[in-house]
């Protein structure tokens, strides 16, 4: 949503009435003829996102995000996915009560931003990264150490920012997902990443996914402190349906609240905001029991993670994982939590073509409990 051209359009509405600007070619302050250099048009929406006092404002109201990651994919599809499915995505969205995608973890298509644009579905936008310096990537010390790889980093995260300047959907800028942000290596990318994108002026809040919480040195320069955290199931030892639950409001090391606390401590004024939480569920696996990798234990532990989020006041909104079944393209995923099978993740509440889990109600009932 946003105030597009002289029209006030809450969270929600239909933002297809953004303004459109013809733009013709100039040369040395001089229009160029228009015969031989056709006018561009652009579209463009006008809002307002701020972050102060713990909480999050767009146009000066308050905004409590409820959504998903997203993987721009689909089985007959690839990475390709046409406009059809796109738009089905958030049709599924706005139909939970969701308001709001995370791309993970790249820049997102331009078309889908428009349509993000035109449905008033809002999004956080990532330059490519994914667990830089960490161990479990097996490039532990050779990226944060590569100036070519530094300078690329920030060259894509401008670039992100200025191809998607114009969609009022965008309200977070970020990059680097999980990365290892107790290194000074990656303070110091993170310093430069994040003065990149202020320099633009797009007016766009600035954010990364954190999962190195206890030491974390990167967030001093975020406007909204975002973390990931799998309770008992990554590393995956659930327990009985209570000892689950205790788990993800309270477990020292990786408890929501616990690390909710512990950035309120360091951050007294920004926002916290849960970027990534869920597990498996294999589409058609349906058990009494509810064991691990089964539709009744991703329904429960998606329960468990909503309730609790909805239950701290400290935190301004959930980004759960993921919307949909994906192909993840990791040589030795196979027996990975949540990536049962080779090339493959099941933690969508939807399936790869679609089809809703048992979560999908879930979500629903829980999201209509949210701020």
């Amino acid at each position: 949503g946003g105030a597009l051209g002289d029209r006030a359009l809450p969270v929600g509405a239909d933002l297809r009435a953004a303004r459109k600007v013809d733009l013709p070619f100039v040369d040395n302050g001089e229009q160029l003829p228009f015969v031989n250099n056709p006018i561009c048009k652009t579209r463009f929406g006008i809002r307002t996102i701020q972050a102060c006092d713990r909480r999050l404002f767009l146009n000066g109201e308050p905004l409590y995000l409820k959504g998903f990651n997203r993987h721009d994919t689909h089985p007959d599809f690839g990475p390709a996915t046409p406009e059809e499915v796109m738009l089905g995505d958030i049709q599924r969205l706005k139909a939970l009560g969701g308001n709001f995608f995370r791309g993970a973890h790249y820049p997102q298509s331009q078309r889908f931003l428009d349509l993000c644009d035109e449905n008033g579905v809002l999004v956080w936008e990532e330059s490519l990264g994914w667990g830089n310096g960490q161990g479990y990537t097996d490039r532990e010390d050779c990226e944060l150490a590569d100036t070519a790889f530094l300078d690329q980093q920030v060259a894509q995260t401008r670039n992100m920012v200025r191809q998607s300047f114009n969609h009022p959907s965008v309200i977070l800028f970020g990059y680097l997902n999980e990365v290892a942000s107790h290194k000074p290596a990656a303070l110091a990318l993170v310093e430069r990443l994040a003065a990149a994108i202020r320099a633009e002026d797009s007016g766009r809040l600035v954010t990364f996914a954190c999962n190195s919480w206890k030491g974390d040195l990167c967030h001093a320069c975020s406007d909204i402190v975002s973390f990931n955290s799998y309770p008992g199931t990554i590393p995956c030892y659930p327990g009985l349906p209570d000892e689950l639950a205790e788990k993800v409001r309270n477990d020292p090391g990786a408890g929501f609240n616990t690390i909710a606390r512990h950035f309120r401590e360091l951050y007294p004024d920004k926002p916290i905001l849960l970027s990534e939480s869920g597990c498996a569920g294999q589409y058609g696996l349906r058990d009494p029991a509810a064991g691990w990798g089964t539709e009744d234990f991703q329904a429960e532990y998606i329960a468990d993670i909503l309730e609790t989020v909805r239950d701290n006041p400290d935190l301004v909104g959930c980004c759960l994982w993921q919307m949909n079944d994906n192909r993840t393209y990791h040589r030795n995923s196979t027996g990975q939590v949540g990536k049962p099978w080779a090339g493959f993740s099941a933690a969508g509440i939807f399936d790869g073509h679609r089809n809703p889990k048992l979560s999908a109600s879930t979500v629903k009932r829980l999201f209509a409990t949210l701020p």
